[in-house]
């Protein structure tokens, strides 16, 4: 029972995973996005990578081009609510 549990649970987390991955918009003006000093290509998968995003001790920020990102150069703090800007429609349907 505790086993079919665990795996459930996994399984909702990798849905909602999935779901999250779907509304990931990059902020207008922008191109790239890395967490943690981390592009999506270093994770992986794109599972890894959101579930890093969505981490309450995440930091995010977003480059106007993949050589700035590269560099780490003209980097801008984002927050959950600018990269995932549909977030409060997946919480309403969690909640029906």
């Amino acid at each position: 029972m505790k086993k079919k549990i665990e795996k459930a649970e996994e399984e909702q987390l990798s849905d909602e995973l999935e779901l999250y991955g779907t509304i990931l918009k990059v902020p207008l003006g922008r191109k790239v996005i890395k967490v943690n000093g981390k592009s999506e290509s270093d994770f992986s998968s794109r599972s890894d990578y959101i579930r890093e995003l969505l981490a309450d001790d995440s930091k995010i920020w977003s480059f106007e081009d993949y050589r700035d990102a590269e560099n780490n150069l003209y980097k801008r703090i984002e927050d959950i609510d600018s990269i995932f800007p549909d977030k409060k429609i997946l919480q309403n349907s969690k909640n029906d």
